[in-house]
């Protein structure tokens, strides 16, 4: 689905949603990229999430249901053209990624980019220290890790197994050693007993995918997460939207009050030190992960494997 020069990696494409953006003509995807409830007290009050309902059902929650199932379609009475399935798997790729930035899941003051803020003294807002102040302060500090993980004939076995598909899939990128960090350090690490709950869907309702178009038809916001595709972002959210009531929301931020600076002892350096931005980049990341897997493998593959990266 890919073009050939991406030689299997998804990064290629992930930014691609932000880019046409830029384009007028494609105003009518710029919703998809967030969620806003309709009643909202953050960053005082974060329990319940949706239970207002979502001020628009064209938000992020929906497209990533209807993407996943736009990739899975195969239905040969309605073929979805090839262009369909690629353009799905791009928006996929991100909105999976904004999904677990706790800004995109935030109404107030524009998701956090109305409130102005300083980075090392520059002016930045809220949202942008998010997407990029703390990933980039990360990348380029990260010292450890610089080297490719042990490969040789000595590694044990699984060890080894693992670190080659790791290297194999990174890209001589910047990026690189904070990727194998967050691998070895986290997922492998402090929450490898907690993966396979970050993938779960618990979906209970039984939405099938006949009612789920009805619903949508009729115009009535789509709360609970469908069964009949491996995603159900409401429920990944919600963990994610708690975190903007606590000090990720600096008390008494908004709109009207003075820059504060954000690369500080109290605030990143809380941040830092509870792997916070990591442990979120490590869901996003299996969880898209799983969903490839699971709508995109091959069934021996799945069965040897599991639809689990790397914990086959």
């Amino acid at each position: 689905m890919l073009p050939s020069t991406f030689k299997c990696h998804l990064a290629g494409v992930a930014a691609w949603p932000d880019v046409i953006k830029q384009d007028p003509e494609n105003n009518i995807y710029n919703n998809l990229h967030y969620v806003n409830e309709r009643k909202n007290d953050i960053p005082r009050k974060c329990d319940n999430f949706g239970a207002s309902g979502w001020t628009s059902d064209h938000n992020i929650l929906t497209a990533i249901v209807n993407r996943t199932r736009d990739i899975v379609s195969t239905d040969p009475r309605r073929p979805v053209p090839r262009s369909v399935h690629d353009e799905a798997l791009r928006f996929l790729v991100h909105f999976l990624g904004d999904l677990h930035q706790p800004f995109h899941l935030a109404g107030l003051y524009l998701g956090g980019n109305n409130v102005k803020v300083l980075w090392n003294g520059r002016s930045t807002n809220l949202h942008a220290a998010w997407d990029e102040s703390l990933v980039n302060h990360m990348i380029i500090h990260t010292t450890s890790h610089i080297s490719p993980l042990p490969t040789t004939s000595s590694t044990p076995a699984l060890e080894r197994e693992r670190n080659i598909r790791i290297e194999e899939a990174l890209r001589g990128s910047i990026y690189d050693a904070y990727t194998r960090s967050i691998l070895v350090e986290g997922i492998y690490g402090r929450w490898a007993g907690e993966v396979k709950e970050w993938i779960s869907c618990p979906q209970a309702s039984g939405m099938s995918l006949q009612d789920a178009q009805i619903r949508m038809a009729q115009g009535e916001i789509m709360l609970d997460d469908p069964t009949d595709v491996p995603v159900c972002p409401h429920y990944w959210t919600i963990k994610t939207h708690d975190m903007l009531c606590t000090f990720i929301w600096p008390f008494g931020l908004t709109d009207k009050t003075p820059p504060r600076e954000l690369n500080t002892a109290d605030y990143a350096g809380r941040i830092r030190s509870g792997l916070i931005v990591e442990k979120q980049l490590a869901m996003g990341g299996m969880r898209l992960a799983a969903v490839l897997n699971n709508v995109l493998g091959q069934e021996d593959e799945k069965a040897r494997r599991g639809v689990v990266p790397l914990y086959g």
